[in-house]
């Protein structure tokens, strides 16, 4: 419940919240929290065949989001 309650907060707070779903050394499900600030808000490119990346979000040529371009580091850490 806790990570839960952390993203309830960042999603009043920043209008958005993130997390990865990972499988961890064992094979068991992790969830691992992400600041918005990991999403590249700066990053904004032209892929090709009307694929494009907006403020680091990847979108195929129907508007579907494809991926997330993420740091791996936390801005200011």
């Amino acid at each position: 419940y806790g990570q839960q309650d952390v993203m309830c907060r960042r999603l009043v707070t920043d209008g958005e919240a993130f997390a990865v779903m990972l499988n961890d050394s064992s094979g068991n499900l992790a969830v691992r929290l992400l600041d918005a600030e990991q999403v590249a808000p700066d990053l904004a490119r032209e892929l090709g065949n009307a694929w494009r990346v907006t403020a680091g979000v990847e979108f195929d040529p129907t508007g579907r989001r494809i991926a997330y371009h993420v740091s791996r580091d936390r801005p200011g850490l």
